[in-house]
């Protein structure tokens, strides 16, 4: 049965490549997803797969089998997810050595992280399932995540509203399975491995406020960049001092703002940053001793500090067995030649959330061929993706949920 996907992937693939290209073109920011929700909308309305849209996290879908089982006796709930939203870069139009298929035809916006793939995947994934839904039992969930990229306005958009939704409809999955597009991994190669594979993060953005004065007399001033470069140069001693030499953690302050002016003090200062680690005690170690080391060098320069935004996000665990199931999947349908390991990753996601509460693994897709060029950096201008790997992403998701479900 599962190899038998191959030949609807094949009569699929036309529309599937389209799919991704209108989504490309049409980019939306996180939280402003309303054409892409509309274009969700339409597609599962026109496959006939009933959907609820959550307020300010997407649309679940569900479509439950009709084998030989009861209707009320169906075994298995399966969750596919894929985000929806794009990023504020604007997209370069050639990728790393010829002009782009498809570019964004809105300034400031692309998908240069992969989520038109992911949709576009998953959409094609539902229609598959659909033709098939006769020959397993159970249910499949279609989760189509906003604001995947920070949270949407207030942060208050995005995966906690859709978990906050199953938790209270007592929706639990028995797993969960994403798909991310990988520029390092070649085209079709595809790695689930069964460890952390995406990191967690602790982030900040942060005002120290101190005094003001002329550039001629900063003894009357009370500088709040002296105060911030003192508390740069302790972060670096975090990592020795609090953080084991076997673990994995790293950090960085890319924003600072203080002044308008070569001759002006400003009383205020702004930065932001984060670090990044493949373990959660290592990022609270960070967290608490960089706060810590806030509070004591603010005091110690007279300066106060009021914290924006502060937050810390789980890392990203494959569980071992949904992770061999994908595995076994990926060498049913394509041949273990396709599998490939890879190292974990230092970007964060929100889908680490949802294998914290389930069983779940993420896995990656390749996408890069050096001829076409494909395979720039996720969310770099150049970022293109070779389209012949997103029938083997369908694939695999379709493939993953039969083999869940007990169909070989």
């Amino acid at each position: 049965m599962i190899k038998n996907l191959l030949l609807q992937l094949a009569e699929e693939e036309t529309m599937l490549i389209a799919t991704r290209n209108y989504l490309h073109q049409y980019p939306e920011l996180s939280g402003e997803e309303k054409n892409t929700l509309d274009y969700i909308r339409k597609r599962l309305s026109e496959l006939q797969i009933p959907f609820t849209e959550v307020e300010k996290g997407g649309i679940i879908a569900t479509l439950s089998g009709m084998g030989d089982a009861a209707p009320n006796h169906q075994q298995g709930l399966i969750l596919l997810r894929a985000d929806i939203d794009a990023l504020p870069v604007e997209e370069h139009t050639d990728n790393l050595v010829q002009r782009k298929k498809v570019v964004s035809q809105k300034k400031g916006i692309a998908h240069v992280c992969g989520h038109d793939a992911h949709t576009a995947m998953l959409l094609t994934a539902a229609k598959i399932l659909g033709k098939c839904r006769k020959d397993f039992n159970g249910t499949v969930l279609f989760c189509f995540e906003r604001a995947e990229e920070g949270g949407g306005p207030g942060h208050s958009f995005g995966v906690d509203p859709l978990l906050a939704y199953m938790k209270e409809k007592k929706i639990c999955p028995d797993s969960c399975f994403a798909l991310h597009v990988a520029p390092e991994l070649a085209t079709g190669k595809i790695s689930a491995e069964p460890a952390a594979v995406m990191a967690g993060s602790f982030g900040f953005e942060i005002h120290i406020k101190g005094k003001g004065g002329h550039g001629a007399r900063p003894d009357l001033a009370n500088n709040p960049l002296d105060c911030f470069t003192a508390f740069y140069q302790a972060l670096n001693s975090i990592r020795l001092r609090h953080i084991s030499p076997h673990r994995l953690l790293t950090f960085s302050i890319p924003f600072v703002r203080s002044g308008t002016r070569g001759n002006v003090i400003d009383s205020e200062l702004y930065f932001e940053g984060t670090a990044r680690s493949l373990d959660h005690e290592s990022l609270v170690a960070f967290r608490d001793a960089f706060l810590k080391q806030l509070e004591h060098i603010t005091q110690a320069f007279d300066c106060t500090f009021e914290i924006d935004l502060m937050y810390l996000e789980e890392p990203l665990y494959n569980n071992p067995a949904v992770a061999r199931a994908v595995r076994d999947t990926v060498e049913l349908l394509f041949g273990s030649e396709q599998y490939e390991g890879c190292d974990p990753k230092l970007g964060s996601e929100s889908f680490a959330l949802y294998t914290a509460e389930y069983p779940g693994a993420m896995a990656f897709l390749g996408i890069r061929n050096e001829e076409l060029g494909s395979g720039a950096p996720l969310h770099e201008c150049r970022f293109d993706i070779d389209e012949r790997a997103l029938r083997y992403g369908a694939g695999l998701l379709a493939g993953y949920a039969l083999h869940e479900l007990g169909i070989k």
